[in-house]
């Protein structure tokens, strides 16, 4: 996983981490916004270096409303 965006209902600010696993038990951090106070519809993350799992999720840390995704993409190659 090279980047991620993650669009949302309403434009709000959305705390949120995006995580991922090799086996859908044991998740790490690829993503940390639960410290986002900017007001967004759409996130787009680039991350420094690639994250590599199967499995990704995000998880709503806190939110100016009640959290709703529209969409949710991964970017990266598979190897």
């Amino acid at each position: 996983m090279e980047a991620v965006q993650s669009n949302f209902s309403w434009f709000s600010t959305h705390q949120y981490v995006v995580e991922v696993s090799s086996d859908g038990q044991n998740w790490s951090t690829a993503i940390d916004r639960s410290g986002n106070w900017q007001t967004v519809s759409h996130d787009y993350v680039q991350l420094d270096a690639p994250a590599r799992g199967r499995y990704v999720r995000i998880a709503n840390r806190r939110s100016g409303s009640n959290l709703s995704l529209t969409g949710f993409r991964v970017f990266g190659n598979a190897d």
